[in-house]
């Protein structure tokens, strides 16, 4: 039986590619032209519709403190010490039925 050759072609198209491309090098702006779903930042300078489109994009990521974290996500705590709570309440309760199943038998 022949082994099924796969492409490696992307499932995305050619300008997004390219966009992604850019920004991993180096966070560049990228020069296209305008699609219906795309985002764009245009001058008010004489506007053709042949004319490029500068499509600027932020590549900074913002890190969160402590004290943002723990507030955003204070219920991550209590869900996991209410977690923990139950897990040993079973834990004893499984030891207590093979305590009284041993004497049992």
């Amino acid at each position: 039986m022949a082994k099924k050759q796969t492409t490696r072609k992307p499932n995305i198209s050619a300008e997004t590619l390219e966009r992604a491309r850019r920004e991993m090098a180096g966070g560049a702006p990228v020069v296209s032209t305008p699609t219906p779903n795309q985002t764009s930042v245009k001058s008010s300078v004489g506007q053709n519709k042949n004319d490029n489109v500068i499509i600027r994009s932020s590549s900074k990521k913002r890190t969160m403190s402590q004290e943002e974290l723990s507030h955003e996500y204070g219920y991550v705590l209590q869900d996991l010490r209410s977690m923990g709570v139950l897990a040993f309440a079973l834990f004893i309760g499984m030891v207590v039925v093979s305590l009284i199943i041993n004497q049992i038998a």
